[in-house]
């Protein structure tokens, strides 16, 4: 069951409505493709400040574009490489307000300025990066 959730002008209020109706998008026995999907856009919805969101999925070897919104986005990433790459091999979210300054940073839109990436871990097994990046 899907609700009609309206933004709020305050940005902590607005985080507030995100969270509080997170379950509404989250469905449990909806395939990871689906659930992604709808998060992707539900997020990109509330986050004014962001031009990307949305996930690599892990393969097994690397990173695969899955879900998002957005520009079109790299299709592939190694782990160790870039901001996702990073934080899946390392199994940690990685904050990174300067990508400029990032070394191995991969550039696939040039008004991405910051990123945030968190790694998605179930039962020990990383199962894709989520991705933020603002302008």
């Amino acid at each position: 069951m899907f609700v009609n959730i309206e933004k709020s002008t305050n940005k902590e209020k607005n985080y507030q409505i995100l969270l509080s109706n997170l379950d509404y998008y989250l469905v449990k026995g909806d395939n990871q493709i689906t659930n992604l999907s709808n998060l992707s856009a539900y997020l990109n919805y509330f986050l004014d400040d962001v031009n990307w969101i949305g996930f690599y999925l892990y393969d097994g070897e690397k990173l695969t574009l899955g879900p998002f919104q957005g520009s079109p986005a790299c299709t592939m990433i190694q782990l160790g490489d870039g901001v996702c790459g990073v934080a899946a091999k390392n199994r940690e979210t990685l904050v990174v307000n300067d990508v400029d300054s990032f070394p191995s940073h991969i550039a696939c839109d040039s008004s991405s300025k910051s990123e945030l990436a968190v790694p998605i871990v179930k039962d020990n097994k990383l199962i894709a990066t989520g991705k933020d990046v603002k302008r």
